[in-house]
């Protein structure tokens, strides 16, 4: 049954595929037949473009690294399989996300030098020298002995 869900996955909608497909999966992989937890491993690799690389980090790894110390020695393989492959796409898409990242930074870097350049940065100094000033004043004022 489990493999016949991800044979129909292409044609289900993507809600459907969200209910549907990981939690099959993850129940064929804790049944106590080989064979199934197996297909369920081999389909989860199936049907990866599915998942979102924030499903694969928060749902999918979770349920599968568990079999990386399986009973069966066919089965640690594939799930170190089904590892390495989503590790692979995580480490993509985390390079993606740095670069993204430093170019936001950058911008924003440039954003803030040209509103410095502009006087909107220096606009606050004169504005506290005010203040300070007023403050040395009324200290100044209020430590005069009095007659």
């Amino acid at each position: 049954r489990r493999i016949f869900i991800g044979k129909v996955a292409p044609h289900l909608t993507e809600t459907s595929r969200q209910k549907l497909i990981l939690p099959a999966f993850t129940r064929s992989m804790k049944d106590p037949f080989t064979p199934c937890r197996l297909a369920a491993l081999r389909a989860v690799i199936a049907c990866k473009e599915y998942f979102s690389q924030k499903e694969v980090a928060e749902k999918v790894l979770p349920c599968v690294i568990p079999h990386t110390l399986d009973g069966a020695n066919e089965v640690r393989a594939e799930a170190f399989n089904v590892v390495d492959t989503f590790l692979v796409n995580l480490r993509e898409e985390s390079k993606r996300m740095a670069k993204d990242e430093a170019e936001r930074m950058s911008a924003a870097t440039c954003g803030i030098g040209a509103e410095g350049g502009t006087g909107g940065a220096t606009s606050a100094a004169p504005s506290s020298g005010s203040y300070l000033t007023g403050i040395s004043s009324w200290m100044g004022s209020s430590t005069e002995p009095t007659a």
